[in-house]
């Protein structure tokens, strides 16, 4: 994909954007020596391709071979300050590359952090610094952000008038990510009212948290993709949201409850793949969060690893389990499930195609 990108280049482009995927140790290194890139993000660390790479210390490894890149050509890093696992890797390339250090070389990392989380700074640093607007009620990012120079201190007071954006994206990795794409945006001389507008007009599409409505039902479907780290990072975000509705009429029954409460939450969640030997431990993982955090929603498990994982682990009485999504489907049309006026999660990596679920709802 890497080559395939480059070679369409023109000179009439400004700025090329390259994604740079791996499954086995060395890719990324290999990757950097083509494209030769001037800039670079990590936006963070999961539990993903564990097949190919074998553990997570490889995957930071690899990840870190980007920063490498960067470090032995005088590249620029956009670095999350607050990410440890991002500066670890830094320290590990170089040991003497640690916070203090990061913060006082402009020239080459260009940080952003979570005002929440950002550590004690002197006045003298230099960041883009952003503001997650938490509402259990509002299913989408809300966000804050400003750029603090150097010289300059902030306090609670700063974001007061500063505006809100209300975004399209769902859960808090993605304000993370919006605070990186900010952050670039800014560095290389757009207007704020271009990114912010940028920022709240994106709409997530090919099955990357895409919020749709079909039914009376309200879909989050995620199903580009599924690691252990993205699985519960949704399943974690879904638990927490308590979505203002519409009222429905159901059996010419009001429901007046204004809001999806855990009942009424329905959780398809399909296999990860590519965990190789760590795969039955880590749907093992994912059941016992179902057992301990999600007790009265409705949770439908999709897959021969999940199916491997449960015979160990028992079935929770919330929990129904399918070997394949076309027995699933099967289901659904001969109205063994019925599901009406609820919230929807999809979750599960590509070779699943959990997204063919959507037209029986």
């Amino acid at each position: 994909g890497v080559p395939l990108t480059l070679l369409q280049l023109k000179s009439s482009h400004q700025i090329a954007v390259i994604e740079m995927g791996a499954n086995h140790p060395g890719e990324i290194k290999t990757l950097c020596h083509i494209a030769q890139a001037n800039f670079g993000v990590i936006t963070s660390i999961g539990k993903e391709h564990l097949e190919g790479f074998g553990d997570i210390e490889t995957i930071k490894k690899t990840n870190g071979e980007l920063y490498e890149h960067l470090l032995h050509t005088n590249g620029k890093i956009f670095l999350p300050i607050d990410n440890i696992d991002l500066i670890n890797i830094l320290h590990t390339i170089q040991a003497s590359i640690d916070i203090p250090e990061i913060l006082k070389n402009p020239e080459q990392f260009i940080i952003y952090s979570d005002v929440s989380k950002i550590i004690p700074l002197s006045s003298s640093e230099e960041l883009m610094v952003g503001q997650y607007i938490d509402n259990a009620e509002d299913i989408f990012v809300r966000l804050k952000w400003f750029k603090k120079e150097s010289g300059n201190s902030f306090n609670d007071q700063t974001f007061q008038n500063i505006p809100e954006i209300k975004t399209h994206l769902m859960a808090y990795h993605n304000f993370i990510n919006a605070l990186c794409a900010i952050t670039v945006g800014h560095y290389f001389e757009l207007a704020e009212t271009l990114i912010n507008t940028a920022i709240s007009q994106y709409i997530p599409n090919k099955n990357r948290m895409q919020f749709l409505r079909k039914n009376k039902n309200k879909i989050i479907l995620d199903a580009y993709n599924a690691n252990p780290t993205s699985m519960l990072a949704a399943l974690e975000f879904f638990k927490q949201k308590n979505i203002c509705e519409e009222e429905y009429r159901y059996n010419n029954q009001i429901i007046d409850n204004p809001n999806f409460k855990e009942d009424r939450k329905v959780m398809i969640l399909g296999d990860m793949f590519e965990l190789g030997e760590h795969s039955e431990k880590e749907h093992i993982e994912i059941i016992h969060w179902i057992k301990n955090h999600f007790q009265e929603g409705q949770v439908f498990l999709i897959g021969s690893e999940f199916d491997k994982a449960l015979k160990k682990t028992g079935l929770p009485d919330n929990v129904k389990k399918f070997i394949s999504v076309d027995e699933f489907i099967t289901a659904l049309n001969k109205q063994d499930i019925s599901l009406f006026a609820k919230l929807i999660l999809i979750k599960g990596s590509r070779g699943m195609q959990l997204e063919k679920v959507i037209d029986k709802l």
